[in-house]
């Protein structure tokens, strides 16, 4: 043995230190393997899937509640006899509280896609934690596992129903400050699905006004296998600006934005609003009592408007939630906001509020049916 090395107790302990040191090694490098050699900035490329024709999924992440929506083709054409069935199920308190705090700024954390590479290594433990998570069949968090209940809820309805078991499916939800695409995809994953997304969607996320919009039918080219001539008749389409107002049991949130197609919203933050203390339940014992209730759902509503005066008055507003949606106070306050933010003179925009629980889900899975792309692994 050479006369450099320790000996007995101490030689074990040097041949621990150093399997040790191998061992962490290996762990790293593995690590670092797995996880992609560039940061995701912006979309990801495209990734070539099969073609379910028979059957497209979109599953909505609403404030207090989940829907899913299925359209099938009854034969080999894929636009040709579609049938569309939909399913709701009530988030937990669990579920509720999560939403909650996700609409927080406070709750914001480092998520892809990255601004920049100091952000992408800033964030490599989060991600390993959360990969390790995964590889034991956990949530990969416990934000994931909460919001996995409603979707687990929907496919097994889909699953009795009709007897179809997803292979993939577009997720939409609700825009919270702090949910983020790795969130709906490991919620996809930990279910059992593939997380896809629009092959047209210009922003990272499918939110919940652009989803209820494709859902409507708006702006939806017609030749959409053709990708050149719907590029072509996207061009034609007018642009629009979208008050979208959701109003359940647990929240009101209300969002503007300026849209050519559902999958191009200029959906910035100063245009929308998330109070998860004006909800419908909120009502009956509001500190100040049902006017003052009712004059806070009224400023909620319009603040951003009120708040940005460049912000474009609405052409068309879109209801989405629960019944609460179809409260005849709620309707009337919200027609009194839209007369003041409008003016005297102005007529007041067109209200679309058709299967307001389910119409994003609908659009979700519209979407789904004209094309996807699968990201990387986030």
């Amino acid at each position: 043995m050479p006369s450099f090395l320790p000996s007995g107790g101490p030689l074990r302990a040097y041949i621990a230190l150093i399997l040790g040191l191998f061992t962490l090694y290996v762990l790293c490098v593995t690590a670092r393997a797995q996880m992609d050699q560039q940061p995701l900035f912006g979309n990801p490329p495209t990734t070539p899937i099969s073609d379910y024709r028979t059957y497209s999924v979109g599953f909505h992440l609403a404030s207090s509640y989940g829907a899913a929506a299925v359209i099938i083709s009854g034969d080999s054409e894929p636009d040709a006899n579609l049938q569309t069935y939909t399913f709701t199920t009530a988030g937990s308190d669990t579920y509720k509280s999560t939403m909650s705090r996700l609409s927080l700024h406070s709750s914001e954390h480092l998520a892809p896609p990255y601004d920049s590479m100091a952000d992408y290594f800033e964030d490599v433990p989060r991600v390993l934690a959360r990969r390790a998570l995964k590889r034991v069949g956990l949530p990969s968090s416990g934000d994931v596992g909460s919001l996995s209940t409603v979707i687990i809820s929907l496919v097994e309805q889909i699953r009795s129903a009709l007897n179809i078991s997803a292979a993939d499916a577009v997720i939409t939800s609700a825009h919270l400050h702090a949910l983020y695409q790795d969130d709906l995809y490991d919620i996809a994953q930990y279910v059992g699905f593939q997380y896809v997304e629009s092959n047209r969607l210009f922003q990272p996320m499918l939110w919940e006004i652009g989803a209820a919009c494709a859902g409507h039918g708006l702006n939806l080219c017609e030749d959409y296998h053709n990708t050149t001539a719907c590029d072509d008749e996207q061009r034609t389409f007018p642009w629009l600006n979208i008050l979208e107002v959701h109003y359940s049991a647990t929240a009101l949130t209300s969002a503007i934005a300026r849209m050519c197609s559902p999958t191009a919203a200029f959906d910035h933050d100063t245009g929308r609003v998330k109070d998860f203390k004006l909800g419908g339940d909120a009502r009956a014992g509001y500190k100040g009592g049902d006017e003052q209730y009712c004059s806070n759902v009224k400023e909620a509503i319009i603040r951003r408007m009120v708040e940005y005066r460049a912000i474009e008055r609405p052409d068309l507003v879109i209801l989405t939630g629960d019944e609460d949606v179809h409260d005849d106070k709620f309707r009337a306050v919200l027609d009194d906001a839209l007369k003041e933010i409008m003016g005297p003179f102005a007529p007041l925009p067109w209200i679309l509020d058709d299967d307001v629980m389910v119409i994003a889900a609908k659009g979700a899975a519209e979407l789904r049916r004209r094309g996807v792309r699968v990201p990387r692994e986030l």
